[in-house]
């Protein structure tokens, strides 16, 4: 019997939309290096990190995984983990069912 992997129901909503980066025009215009291009930058590279921390808490949710548990993260990564890597799965420390090969014994 093969064993099951791990599912979580499929990413929907704000989860299944990829965060887009706008590049500010004016860096087409001024370069990336002009001080007002940078300002533009910073403001845009803030605005990614408040929409990656509130993908975050909706993962946490997506996983059914309390807010306040102090162990949260580990728990979310344990989980994703379970779901994409083979050597985080749990199997049954003893095979079940008959040998894979039978041995000849004499009694």
């Amino acid at each position: 019997m093969t064993e099951k992997k791990p599912t979580a129901p499929p990413y929907s909503g704000p989860l299944a939309d990829p965060i887009r980066v706008h590049v500010p025009v004016i860096a087409h215009v001024l370069g990336e290096e002009h001080p007002a291009v940078q300002e533009a930058m910073v403001k845009e590279n803030w605005r990614i990190v408040d929409e990656i921390v509130r993908k975050l808490d909706l993962l946490l949710d997506h996983h059914k995984l309390d807010q306040d548990n102090p162990y949260k993260w580990e728990m979310l990564v344990f989980r994703i983990a379970r779901q994409f890597i083979p050597g985080f799965r749990l199997t049954a420390a003893v095979p079940v069912g008959a040998p894979l090969e039978w041995v000849s014994v004499r009694v």
